[in-house]
């Protein structure tokens, strides 16, 4: 590994000045964030671009750690693409469809974020697009802003989306259902059995568990994009517990600061239909290193801090060694 010292001088800069976070993250940095840019960095290959999956929970910190791995790989010398999976939510319109034409599916109370409310074809295409643009090639990026209709969200117009031009050396994919999979319904009901907050919000508002199936199943539908991703990261929270109360004081921050936020009854509320997918897909699926879908797991303390990592499932030939922690 190449000398860290002038390498975390800097990294507290961009700590202080564009993540905005006062918290020291040095030890986080040298221990977990510089080595995992570092494996990526020993993945890449010349003249080809590569895709790498951040996945987490609400509040794990995947935004974060994406623009983390973006300083470090770019102060190499890369050229990094970035781009959230929020970028790529149906219009409104068609999402308000979506809720219209299935009233009674509790995983749609919330206006976004389950499977089915992402442009797939979308997402899918831009990295295909990147991936074999030559130096002339014009990418334009997927953008949405979460304010419109009322905090609903849409897509902001094309004409205002950022553009890349030529072939990025690595595209990174954030978000919270990044890599999941559909499960057989035989395997979903087995592993649901170790997640009671998903089984509680199933008794109240999807008693035979029809809806639930349904979200699984839609997830077969992102196949073609999470397919892309050569090197998959997942940050795996404690606990679904954990998840609630690292949210809760997020809100709070956001009300002390802008005086508006939901109360913390709402944030349980509002996190309660992502439970069954973090819980089984997230935390048992993709949480397992066995998984063959993912390359790192970094795992989560309580105060939020990586505690440790270990190597995902992929299968040998397809990924390097993960040094010690």
């Amino acid at each position: 590994m190449t000398d860290t010292v002038p390498q975390l001088a800097s990294f507290r800069r961009f700590q202080r000045e564009k993540l905005g976070i006062d918290a020291d993250l040095s030890d986080a940095f040298l221990r977990f964030h510089l080595p995992l840019a570092e494996r990526i960095l020993e993945t890449h290959r010349p003249g080809r671009m590569l895709t790498v999956g951040v996945s987490g929970s609400q509040a794990s910190g995947k935004s974060t750690l994406a623009k983390i791995l973006q300083f470090v790989l770019e102060e190499r010398g890369l050229r990094v693409v970035p781009m959230s999976i929020d970028d790529i939510y149906l219009p409104w319109t068609q999402r308000r469809r979506l809720q219209e034409q299935e009233p009674d599916n509790p995983y749609y109370q919330v206006s976004r974020g389950n499977p089915g409310t992402h442009d797939v074809a979308l997402g899918a295409a831009t990295i295909a697009h990147l991936a074999t643009a030559d130096e002339a090639a014009v990418t334009p990026i997927p953008a949405f802003d979460k304010s419109r209709h009322q905090g609903k969200g849409d897509p902001l117009p094309a004409d205002q989306w950022p553009t890349v031009r030529g072939r990025p050396d690595v595209f990174i994919l954030e978000g919270w259902c990044v890599g999941m999979s559909r499960l057989e319904d035989e395997e979903l009901a087995r592993l649901k059995q170790n997640v009671p907050e998903a089984l509680a919000f199933e008794r109240e508002r999807d008693p035979d568990g029809h809806w639930g199936r349904i979200i699984n199943d839609r997830l077969a539908g992102y196949e073609s994009l999470f397919g892309l991703i050569d090197f998959l990261v997942l940050l795996r929270v404690p606990s679904l517990a954990k998840i609630v109360e690292w949210r809760i004081k997020q809100e709070r921050s956001l009300r002390a600061q802008k005086g508006e936020g939901m109360s913390d009854a709402q944030v349980v509320e509002f996190i309660r239909p992502y439970m069954l997918l973090t819980g089984v897909h997230g935390l048992q699926v993709l949480g397992d290193r066995r998984c063959e879908a993912v390359d790192a797991i970094i795992e989560l303390g309580d105060d939020q801090q990586p505690t440790r990592w270990v190597e995902g499932g992929r299968p040998t030939g397809r990924r390097a060694s993960l040094p010690d922690a």
